[in-house]
Order: C-alpha cells, then structure tokens, then sequence
C-alpha cells in the first residue's frame, strides 16, 4: 500500500479512502503523511478503524488477528502529517462471534 501511495504524484486525488482496511495494517505512521501527499487542497482522507480504548494504548493486535485504533492516536497521525482537522463518527463495523459488535469509527481527515 505504502509503495503505490509513494507512486502517485503529488495533488492528484480529491479523496483517499480506506474502509476496512487499515484493521489489517496496523502501523499508520507512514501510510497516512504519503496519502496526504497525494490529496489536493481541500481533499479529504476517509477511512474506517476499529476502536482500541486509551487504556489498550493507541495501537492493539486483537486475538482476532486485526488492528484496533485509539481515536487520539489517529487524530495525532493526521495532525501531525498535514490535515487540518480530523473528524470521527462512532460506529458498529461488524458482528463477530454471532452478534457480538465490534466498536469502530470512521474518521475524515481534511487536507486545507
């Protein structure tokens, strides 16, 4: 994923989005700086995230085998690599284990 992004040139897309990706990822420090590089102004990151709690620490490896997020981890990835602001919206990303959910957000980080 790393690699494409680097490909890209830089301002080429209005929106970047990543939905039900990035609980397969983990690491997000390099990924989210190469997809603001290749945001235009006023463009927007979209992506979604399983929640990790504050207490878990910003990144955690479920027994699931997926990633969970904290939400201020993520907020200071976006900040931190150029977007102006990043906004969450709380949401239930799936049912595991019959109807057990699994907490998420989605988060849209704004590129000025």
């Amino acid at each position: 994923m790393l690699d494409e992004l680097r490909r890209i040139s830089p301002d080429s897309f209005e929106y970047v989005t990543a939905n039900d990706v990035f609980i397969y990822v983990g690491d997000l420090s390099e990924i989210i700086p190469a997809a603001f590089q290749i945001l235009h102004n006023g463009g927007a990151m979209i992506f979604s995230c399983e929640t990790a709690d504050t207490a878990e620490g910003a990144l955690v490896l479920r027994s699931s085998k997926r990633y969970a997020h904290s939400r201020e981890s993520i907020d200071i990835l976006c900040r931190d690599a150029g977007f102006s602001s990043c906004s969450f919206e709380m949401i239930e990303l799936r049912f595991d284990g019959g109807n057990v959910p699994i907490a998420g957000f989605i988060a849209v980080a704004q590129k000025s």
